[in-house]
């Protein structure tokens, strides 16, 4: 049993095929339970470009379930890809989806499997959900120069806390903006810079007049009535200035600003429902766990119940949590910023009761992470059968 295209593995994107000679993948798989043919990619329309580089000997094998089609989407949320397995793999190539495995890192994508599966009139496909930047982040404690850092100390905070963006996903100006708005951007150590990937605020603009208009007059409003002073929000750097560079691994370079504010605002990757990402739990919400902070997550509803399924615990009552239950997406964001107003205004007493509170938390969770094991991934095939 082996990876049948070990030499000839290519990550399929808009930019077209390229040729890998390895994959993060190795990690989490020996490949000694069967044959696999392996395909990374980016998107699901870039399936599609994949189909030619099998050759028919292997479609041969899939087909007779001999062997195992392997589509690697690990590093994404992405559910896009399933209407493409479906329509391509399944029907047109005759493939049968008991020898098909994705694997993603949406923890909400039994939903569009299921849906999907039901319009095509087919079974489901194996689905594994991979958490390869939980096992990034906790392998950060195996570099040379790794500390534990000493967060939580009962003193004054100049600044209560921090919020790292860096990629202008539509949530994270807006963000930034009610924080402005609210007078709290201040409060806190921000990163933030305009025209990252060559967007702007027209491009946040746009957004709001397309799909908030009419869904939160109130938010769109509040941002028409202030636009010149969101759009006078300065760029801000705090480690680096290149906030275009993925930041995916860990680093000493933020020590002074955990250990210098009592908690983060974690902007995940997906937020907003009508952009179609999965439920993603990436390097950002675990980076905060490592280093014994707490946070507020702004993510797809009900993220801080899924962390909890893998163990960890969450910091309710000490922060109002709620917000996780909220499926409106514009409602959710502005509960949040409540509840970033209220932690940034805590009186000293009040404040003294919060970092002795979540310490213990912030603890189980540093030991929980550290301590798991390297194989972090779930196999979804059983919830759907």
């Amino acid at each position: 049993m082996a990876l049948l295209n070990k030499e000839n593995i290519h990550f399929f994107s808009d930019n077209g095929p390229e040729l890998r000679l390895g994959s993060s993948l190795m990690y989490f798989y020996d490949f000694e339970d069967t044959d696999y043919w392996y395909i990374d990619f980016h998107h699901g329309w870039n399936l599609i470009a994949a189909i030619d580089f099998i050759p028919e000997e292997i479609r041969d094998r899939i087909r007779s379930g001999s062997a195992t089609l392997l589509l690697n989407n690990s590093h994404e949320a992405y559910h896009d890809p399933i209407e493409f397995i479906y329509r391509y793999f399944i029907m047109d190539l005759n493939f049968p989806p008991a020898y098909i495995r994705l694997l993603t890192e949406s923890a909400s994508i039994l939903e569009e499997v299921d849906r999907v599966s039901k319009v095509f009139s087919k079974p489901y496909i194996q689905i594994e959900w991979m958490r390869i930047f939980e096992y990034n982040v906790k392998q950060a404690t195996n570099i040379e120069n790794y500390r534990k850092l000493n967060t939580l100390e009962i003193k004054q905070y100049d600044k209560k806390y921090l919020n790292l963006n860096r990629r202008w996903r539509q949530h994270r100006p807006i963000l930034v903006g009610l924080l402005e708005l609210r007078n709290l951007l201040d409060k806190g150590h921000v990163s933030f810079c305009k025209n990252v990937d060559g967007q702007n605020w027209d491009s946040v603009y746009g957004y709001l007049q397309g799909s908030v208009q009419h869904c939160d007059p109130e938010l769109y409003n509040l941002f028409q009535s202030n636009r010149d002073r969101i759009e006078s929000i300065p760029d801000m750097f705090l480690d680096t200035p290149e906030l275009y560079v993925n930041q995916v691994q860990v680093d000493n370079n933020l020590d002074y600003y955990y250990e210098n504010t009592y908690f983060s605002i974690v902007n995940e990757t997906n937020y907003f429902k009508d952009l179609g990402e999965g439920l993603f739990l990436s390097e950002k919400v675990f980076k905060p766990i490592l280093r014994c902070h707490p946070f507020i997550l702004v993510s797809r509803p009900h993220s801080l119940s899924k962390l909890k399924e893998l163990g960890y615990k969450t910091f309710s009552p000490y922060i109002d949590e709620s917000y996780d239950e909220e499926i409106n997406d514009y409602e959710r964001l502005k509960m949040i910023v409540n509840e970033i107003e209220r932690l940034s205004n805590l009186s000293e007493p009040q404040l003294v009761e919060f970092l002795t509170a979540v310490k213990e938390i912030v603890e189980y969770n540093y030991q929980l992470l550290t301590n798991k094991s390297s194989a972090l991934k779930d196999n979804f095939v059983t919830a759907l059968t």
